[in-house]
C-alpha cells in the first residue's frame, strides 16, 4: 500500500455570488483577488506542517471503525464506518466508552460523518465508493432523546438525497468524482463535500436541514484542494472552515 500524505484545509466561508469575473476568492489564498467572485481553483497557500497531539487510544472493540466525532453535552460522540453496526457511541473525553445505542430503523451501508445543530445530531450514509448508489441518505436523531442515560435504542429520521449534477452512475470503483465523506451543519443548511477520485477537487452541495421525499443536492462551488477530502469542521466563532484529507 502506497504512503499516505494526511493533510488539512483551512478555508474562509464568504458568500458565493454568480458573475462573469473567476479568480481566487479565499482571502486567506496568497493570491486572493478581491474583484473576484468565483472560485476557478487557483488560490495558492504557503504549505505548512503540524503534528497532531495525541489524545488518548479508544481501545473498545466496538470502535473498530471509527468515521466522526463530535462534542455534544460535555461527552464526544462517534460511528463507524459502512459494514459496522448502524449504532451511535458516547464516550467521555478520554475516550473511554460509556454506552451503545443502537438506531432500530437505520441500516449502515456506509456511514461517513456526523455532524450536529442545536437541536439534532446528523450521520451521514453517503459513502459511493463505487459512484452507483442511489439510495444516499442522512439520518436525524433528536438531541433531548439521546441524552436520555437509559437510552439504548432510538429511531431516527431517514432523508434521501441525490446529486444535482449526477446522471450517470455506471464507474469503476474509486473512479469517479460522486463519493463523499465530510459534511457540515450550518445555520438551516448541510453542507456536503464531495471526494473525487478522478480530479481531487472537492464539490460543494447544498442540502436543507430537513425535506420530505427525496432532495436534490444543489452544487454550489468546486474547490481544487488537490487530494481526497474525508472530513470537515467549522469553527462557530470565527466562520473558518478545515478539510481534512490525504493524498496517495
Amino acid at each position: 500500500m502506497g504512503k499516505k500524505i494526511i493533510y488539512i484545509i483551512a478555508l474562509s466561508v464568504t458568500p458565493l455570488f454568480l458573475s462573469a469575473q473567476e479568480g481566487c476568492t479565499d482571502p486567506l489564498a496568497n493570491n486572493f483577488d478581491p474583484a473576484a467572485s468565483v472560485n476557478n481553483g487557483s488560490c495558492m497557500y504557503d504549505l505548512t506542517s503540524y503534528t497532531p497531539q495525541e489524545i488518548t487510544n479508544l481501545s473498545s472493540p466496538l470502535l473498530n471503525e471509527n468515521s466522526g466525532l463530535i462534542y455534544f453535552d460535555g461527552y464526544i460522540w462517534t460511528i463507524n464506518d459502512g459494514g459496522n453496526s448502524s449504532s451511535i457511541y458516547q464516550l467521555d473525553t478520554l475516550g473511554n466508552l460509556i454506552r451503545e445505542i443502537h438506531v432500530s430503523n437505520a441500516q449502515n451501508v456506509d456511514w461517513e460523518a456526523i455532524s450536529q445543530n442545536s437541536t439534532e445530531i446528523f450521520i451521514g450514509d453517503f459513502g459511493n465508493n463505487s459512484g452507483a448508489r442511489q439510495n444516499l441518505c442522512i439520518y436525524s436523531i433528536d438531541k433531548l432523546e439521546i441524552q436520555d442515560p437509559f437510552l439504548t435504542d432510538i429511531s431516527a429520521e431517514k432523508r434521501y438525497f441525490v446529486y444535482e449534477d449526477q446522471t450517470e452512475f455506471t464507474w469503476s470503483t474509486n473512479g469517479h468524482n460522486y463519493d463523499c465523506e465530510a459534511f457540515i451543519t450550518l445555520e438551516d443548511s448541510l453542507y456536503l463535500f464531495s471526494k473525487n477520485w478522478i480530479d481531487e477537487h472537492t464539490k460543494l452541495y447544498c442540502l436543507p436541514i430537513s425535506w420530505a421525499d427525496t432532495a436534490t443536492a444543489v452544487l454550489i462551488d468546486s474547490l481544487h484542494v488537490d487530494g481526497l477530502i474525508t472530513d470537515a469542521s467549522i469553527d462557530d466563532n470565527s466562520g473558518n472552515l478545515m478539510l481534512l484529507g490525504y493524498k496517495n
